[in-house]
């Protein structure tokens, strides 16, 4: 019979917008919790094989992405959520302190910046 297995949530580091944690690391997927100091963001960019759902629980965040060549900022505010598929280019960046929660394939090292393709940086 299988049983429930303690996980302990462990710090990932500390970025230059904030704190990273692993919440949840399953064979199909990661969930972290994202802590977004104001002001801060990271970079535009996309992954070639990674997956990612961000669901903001608390702050307001930006979110840019590219739509047809063109690139959109909307705002995101608490129970909203994105899915981020991969090839997606996208960017969050903190307007208050938030907190993100984030669900994705376990996929590392997958990064590809954008960011001077679309003339951006993190906190631009």
């Amino acid at each position: 019979m299988e049983s429930l297995e303690p996980f302990t949530p462990r710090r990932l580091g500390e970025k230059a917008w904030g704190n990273e944690w692993l919440v949840a690391e399953l064979p199909f997927g990661i969930m972290k919790r994202l802590e977004m100091n104001a002001g801060y963001g990271g970079d535009l960019q996309h992954h070639e094989v990674k997956w990612e759902s961000f669901h903001l629980h608390s702050g307001k965040v930006n979110v840019r992405y590219v739509e047809d060549g063109h690139l959109i900022q909307v705002e995101m505010t608490p129970g909203q959520t994105f899915q981020v598929p991969p090839g997606a280019t996208h960017q969050v960046t903190a307007v208050e302190d938030s907190i993100l929660y984030e669900l994705s394939n376990p996929v590392y090292g997958d990064r590809v910046s954008d960011a001077d393709r679309y003339k951006v940086t993190a906190s631009s």
